[in-house]
């Protein structure tokens, strides 16, 4: 997520939420990576996958509130969330406040939850099965 020209004298702070946002999401795509049951490691795909259309949908002035898209798995269970620690920079004030504000104007979370993830939702199930599938007929 390239820091955002227009706002000179910001860019250090700007460059920090972006790299957290990537640790983040680098976090989340690890945990797919070690030993997991299927279960888990579909809804590690699901919440990753939609996190970044979120990310990828929200909208720009700074970027503070796409860099601050979060994914957590506990156990089976995902969430995407603005993370409450975050603050811009630039503006001051806090995304995870004005963001359900922007979303008003420009709903791109509604946008992705409507758009995006029912194929996203399809796609994983059909991994998901397949992956039952083999795992039935190597135990044969």
């Amino acid at each position: 997520m390239p820091v955002n020209v227009e706002f000179p004298g910001h860019e250090k702070e700007l460059k920090k939420l972006f790299d957290l946002r990537r640790v983040n999401r680098k976090i989340i795509k690890s945990l797919r990576h070690g030993n997991t049951d299927p279960v888990r490691g579909m809804v590690i795909n699901v919440t990753r996958r939609i996190g970044a259309k979120w990310e990828q949908n929200a909208p720009r002035l700074t970027g503070t509130l796409a860099s601050a898209t979060r994914e957590r798995v506990d156990g089976t269970e995902g969430l995407v969330f603005i993370d409450r620690g975050v603050v811009n920079p630039v503006f001051g004030g806090k995304p995870s406040t004005y963001g359900p504000i922007v979303h008003r104007r420009k709903p791109w979370i509604a946008n992705v939850v409507r758009r995006d993830a029912p194929g996203i939702l399809v796609d994983e199930s059909k991994k998901f099965i397949r992956k039952l599938e083999s795992e039935y007929e190597s135990a044969k």
